[in-house]
C-alpha cells in the first residue's frame, strides 16, 4: 500500500477577530512601541517631526516663529502708489501749467491730480519712487490710472535704478482707464529704487488726470517700502526758522526733494516719516535716506522703534546727492505697529538742505 502525504499550504483565517474593542491590547501609547515623538494632546504633536512632501491646510495658527527651512511663496505685487504719495515733476521749460493737491473724483470713484495748461504746448506731473526688493527675477509690468480731456496727452516714463530711461508709453483716453509697459529691461538692483515720472501735454484749457501707478515683480524673496517726501510730515526743530517747501522733482539729480532753508543762523526742520512693522520677525535691516546739503549744512538721520525711543542717527555733509545709511539698527520692533524716521537738515541763514525718499528694508 502507497501512502499518500497531503500538503495543505496557505494560511489560516486567524480565528474569528473580535468586535469588541475591550479585547485588544497594547493601544495606549506607552505600550505601543512607537518611539522618536511624544502622545497627541489636544491636537497638538511634541517633538521633531521630519515631513517629506506637502503639508498642506486651511489655516495656520500661531506667527510662525518655531517654523525653519521652509519655503513659502513670496508677495510679488501688484503694489499701488496713489497719486497723494508722488512729488511734483516740472520739466525744465515749457511748464506754465497749474497742478492740484490730489482729490477724490466722485465720477471715476478714485483720486486725481490734475494738470492743466496756461498756454499752449505745456507739460507737467507727478513723479512716484518705488522700492525694488531683492531676489527679484525683472519688474514685469506698469500700469498708470489716468485720463484726459480733450485733446491733452498724458506719457509715462519708467527710469530705473540707474535712472536710465526703461521705456515710455502714452494714452489719451477721455474717460477713466489704465496704461500699461510690459517689455521692461532696465536694471533694478536688488535694495534700490526706480522712478515713474506721469507728465500731461496740456495746451490752454486742456486737462490731464493722473490717479496711480500700480506695478508688479517676477519673484522676490523681500519686502521694501519707499516714503518719498510726499509721505512726510513736517518736523521743526527747537531752532526751527526755517521755510520748508512742497515735495518736487529735481530735473538734475532726477529725484523728489522737500528742500529745508534757513530764515536765521544754526536753524533745523525736516521732515518726519511714519513706518509700519509688517509682521513677526519683520524689523527693519537697513533704512536709506537720499539727500544732499549747501556747503556749511549737514544732514542728520534718526531712529525711533515702537517705543518711541531713539535708538540710532547717523549724518553727513556732501553737497551732491548721497545716501544715509542705518544697517541693523537696535530696538523694539512690535509687529503691526509704527516706528518713526526724522531727517533734519540743519542750515544757516539763506542756505538749503534737500531731503529725499527713505527706502526702509525688512
Amino acid at each position: 500500500m502507497i501512502g499518500k502525504h497531503i500538503f495543505i499550504i496557505g494560511g489560516g483565517s486567524g480565528g474569528p477577530g473580535t468586535t469588541d474593542h475591550t479585547e485588544l491590547t497594547h493601544l495606549d501609547f506607552a505600550s505601543s512601541g512607537h518611539t522618536g515623538f511624544y502622545p497627541n494632546t489636544g491636537g497638538q504633536i511634541y517633538g521633531n517631526v521630519t515631513v517629506s512632501g506637502v503639508i498642506s491646510g486651511s489655516s495656520f495658527v500661531g506667527d510662525g516663529s518655531q517654523l525653519s527651512n521652509i519655503s513659502i511663496g513670496n508677495y510679488v505685487g501688484p503694489f499701488i502708489k496713489d497719486c497723494s504719495e508722488a512729488s511734483l515733476y516740472l520739466p525744465a521749460s515749457n511748464n506754465n501749467v497749474n497742478i492740484t493737491n490730489p482729490c477724490w473724483d466722485n465720477a471715476s470713484s478714485t483720486n486725481f491730480v490734475t494738470i492743466s495748461g496756461n498756454a499752449d504746448g505745456q507739460s507737467g506731473g507727478v513723479c512716484f519712487t518705488l522700492p525694488v526688493p531683492s531676489g527679484h527675477s525683472g519688474l514685469q509690468w506698469v500700469q498708470v490710472g489716468y485720463k484726459v480731456n480733450f485733446g491733452a496727452v498724458i506719457t509715462s516714463y519708467v527710469y530705473d535704478s540707474n535712472n536710465v530711461l526703461d521705456t515710455s508709453f502714452s494714452g489719451s483716453s477721455t474717460t477713466f482707464t489704465t496704461m500699461s509697459a510690459t517689455s521692461l529691461t532696465g536694471t533694478y538692483s536688488n535694495n534700490s529704487r526706480f522712478r515713474v515720472i506721469v507728465s500731461a501735454s496740456v495746451d490752454n484749457t486742456e486737462i490731464g488726470y493722473i490717479s496711480y501707478v500700480n506695478y508688479k515683480w517676477i519673484g522676490a524673496s523681500t519686502y521694501s517700502e519707499l516714503k518719498d517726501p510726499s509721505c512726510g510730515s513736517i518736523f521743526l526743530g527747537a531752532q526751527g526758522n526755517v521755510s520748508i517747501l512742497v515735495p518736487y522733482h529735481n530735473n538734475t539729480d532726477n529725484i523728489n526733494y522737500t528742500t529745508v532753508s534757513g530764515e536765521a543762523a544754526a536753524q533745523s526742520g525736516g521732515l518726519s516719516y511714519t513706518c509700519v512693522v509688517p509682521g513677526a520677525n519683520k524689523v527693519p535691516s537697513q533704512l536709506s535716506l537720499s539727500y544732499k546739503v549747501q556747503a556749511g549744512n549737514a544732514m542728520s538721520l534718526y531712529l525711533y522703534d515702537t517705543n518711541n525711543v531713539n535708538v540710532s542717527a547717523v549724518s553727513g555733509t556732501s553737497p551732491s546727492l548721497s545716501t544715509l545709511s542705518i544697517l541693523a539698527p537696535s530696538g523694539t520692533y512690535a509687529a503691526n505697529n509704527i516706528f518713526r524716521a526724522r531727517a533734519v537738515g540743519s542750515v544757516g541763514s539763506g542756505t538749503v538742505a534737500y531731503i529725499g525718499p527713505l527706502l526702509v528694508s525688512y
